[in-house]
């Protein structure tokens, strides 16, 4: 055993360290390493909701729904979009937060939008 340890060592250990990679790249690919929120409510608005705002939101929805998983945790993304300005970094922003929308609806990732204007 100590001979083949010895000649074979490195194999042993790169071949750990590989199936460690692989372990995490397949459990992000699953999302088992990432903890899903209890509610996932949608901010869609011309302005970002103050800190409070969001705090109060999260507090109420945790108080007012079941805790599937034990963690008590509700999350709220906020869409800022509907100013439509003309300066470059601004638009690209809301370019972004649009897209991230439309990929929050086609994942159905959120369980409850709120909107600044409904219209």
């Amino acid at each position: 055993m100590k001979n083949w340890w010895y000649y074979h060592k490195w194999y042993v250990i790169s071949g750990i360290v590989l199936l460690a990679i692989l372990c995490d790249v397949v459990g992000n690919a699953l999302g088992l390493w990432h903890k899903a929120p209890d509610f996932q409510i949608a901010y869609i608005g011309k302005a970002a909701l103050p800190q409070d705002t969001v705090s109060a939101l999260e507090q109420s929805f945790a108080a007012a729904g079941w805790d599937f998983n034990g963690d008590g945790e509700v999350s709220v993304n906020q869409y800022i979009s509907g100013n439509h300005s003309n300066d470059a970094e601004i638009a690209y922003y809301e370019y972004a937060s649009e897209l991230t929308l439309v990929g929050d609806i086609s994942d159905c990732e959120s369980y409850f939008f709120l909107m600044d204007d409904p219209e």
